[in-house]
């Protein structure tokens, strides 16, 4: 997951879920939605082709087999540390063999299964970088830091060269920047407006800068701590190519009352390096006897890792979860008999910004337009089982949805909840505005929906009320870190998020039509 936990609202569900607003809870769900089918615990499983059928299906011993094998994939591609790591550079390429190996074993046709080509910047620093105004060397880590996607490969040396303060909140365009080869040009990065961090450093290239210092907003205490490249990034979209440093707000004040005189001298040693990789996706279409509505139903979660560990709760769970329902489907894909197609995805390069979806929704709208129109929703599995988790649903009104996008992602959000009351179990609703793999569907007006059960953020005393665990502390105490192993797995959530997915699945794949509300 690329983002950070956002505010949660605790609420359970009921027959046919009203839609609740943040901060509105209930007890303990007793009721399920009237038109489920599940069996009563101890009847044994359910029947094939039903919602309680697939999520019978979603067992746990298969589940712990498929994060095994991205558990080997990152030991066999360790970082440069040593870690296991599956990103975009290390296992996930391997990982993605190991979801087509095992898509192919269970019977998918290679004409099911397709990859799509994603390229993928991916940043080093390979030194620390330094950082010397007027003769004081300033300290790494508490006066300034390196930011991502800081320009050139290799070592880079600007000596004693002098500074171009800007002081505009938003100056975004050449014309606020005048030409000055070989300055090293000095902005807040964050001050209101719509002015990125790539904005600014673009502007000061095209004025001739030797290197950027991107100052934290005013008054704050903090480094700057996001990307210098555009987002959503494309082949071929620009990349710095010039030394850029970020400093605190104290920094930058020292340097505006030193003025005109001042110089400074920097040092980076990084490495851009754009690799080339895939997201993999492999449909189910409707079964012979049944009538093709034309419909695509697309659920997915993110493959690679980030590079500072193997990543198995993030996201090899949401894609162990993804791979069981893909090949649980196609088995009961008769009995089932959906009208519409259901695609399952593994994207690429999530962790450097959502790279692979991105550029996947581009592809299919710029080369495959009608397959594009066909997709009527997305459904996102990121990070399942975080071991103090939480079972978070994404709440539609908590997005940029609007419109019929907002009212179909409404409508998603109600058959999770559903799906939570059918299996007996409490949950909370989510943010649904960055953070994963929903967005660039959503961007693109496709209604969304997911669960996920937490990263970095800490868990309520209400929430350990309810949920068990830890108060205080994170729900993923292992996030981006090379702990996130095996070990760092809740199965209980997994399978418990797993048959949720399954319940899904099926209720959209036997809606037709997909919307019955917008039918009446």
């Amino acid at each position: 997951m690329g983002g950070a936990d956002k505010g949660v609202a605790l609420v359970s569900g009921d027959e046919e879920t009203p839609l609740r607003g943040a901060g509105q809870a209930v007890g303990v769900v007793v009721a399920h939605d009237k038109d489920d089918d599940h069996a009563p615990t101890g009847a044994g499983p359910a029947p094939a082709g039903t919602r309680a059928g697939l999520a019978d299906a979603m067992v746990e011993d298969e589940m712990r087999t498929h994060l095994t094998e991205l558990m080997a994939a990152a030991v066999n591609h360790p970082n440069a540390a040593g870690v296991p790591c599956r990103s975009v550079l290390n296992g996930y390429n391997e990982s993605a063999e190991f979801v087509r190996f095992r898509l192919t074993e269970g019977g998918f046709a290679d004409t099911d299964i397709r990859t799509f080509p994603v390229e993928a910047p991916v940043y080093t620093q390979i030194a620390v970088p330094s950082l010397v105004l007027d003769g004081i060397e300033l300290i790494y880590g508490s006066d300034f830091a390196g930011v991502r996607y800081s320009g050139g490969n290799g070592a880079q040396t600007v000596n004693d060269a002098p500074l171009v303060v800007i002081p505009s909140a938003d100056a975004c365009n050449a014309t606020a920047y005048p030409s000055t080869p070989g300055a090293v040009f000095v902005t807040y990065s964050v001050a209101g407006g719509s002015c990125d961090y790539a904005s600014r450093v673009m502007a000061a290239e095209a004025a001739g800068a030797a290197a950027v210092l991107l100052s934290s907003s005013p008054g704050s205490r903090s480094l700057p701590g996001s990307r210098a490249r555009p987002s959503p990034w494309y082949p071929g979209s620009w990349l710095a190519s010039v030394p850029i440093i970020g400093v605190t707000d104290t920094v930058y004040q020292l340097i505006a009352a030193k003025g005109a005189a001042a110089r400074v001298t920097i040092a980076t040693n990084t490495e851009t390096v754009v690799a080339d990789t895939y997201d993999v996706c492999a449909d189910v279409p409707p079964p012979p006897g049944v009538t093709p509505s034309g419909a695509i139903i697309v659920m997915g979660a993110h493959l690679d890792s980030v590079a500072e560990g193997p990543g198995i709760n993030d996201d090899g769970s949401g894609s162990a979860v993804v791979l069981q329902l893909a090949l649980a489907y196609r088995k009961q894909a008769a009995a089932i008999r959906s009208p519409h197609t259901l695609r399952f995805c593994w994207w690429a390069a999530e962790e450097l910004g959502l790279i692979g979806s991105y550029q996947y929704v581009a592809q299919l709208q710029a080369n495959e337009p009608a397959d594009w129109d066909a997709i009527e929703l997305y459904l996102n599995y990121d990070m399942l089982a975080s071991p103090n988790y939480v079972r978070f649903v994404h709440q539609a009104n908590d997005s940029i949805a609007t419109g019929t996008v907002l009212r179909r992602a409404e409508a998603i959000e109600a058959a999770y909840l559903d799906a939570f009351a059918a299996e007996g179990l409490t949950y909370e609703l989510s943010s649904m505005r960055a953070g994963s793999d929903f967005l660039p569907f959503l961007i693109a007006d496709k209604p969304t929906g997911g669960l996920l059960t937490g990263a970095g953020g800490l868990k309520t005393m209400e929430q350990r009320t309810i949920f068990g665990g830890f108060a205080d502390a994170p729900y993923d105490p292992c996030y981006h870190s090379p702990c996130d192993t095996l070990e760092n797995i809740a199965y209980d959530a997994l399978v418990q998020n797993a048959r949720v997915a399954a319940r899904v699945a099926v209720r959209f794949a036997q809606a037709d039509p997909l919307w019955p509300s917008e039918s009446k």
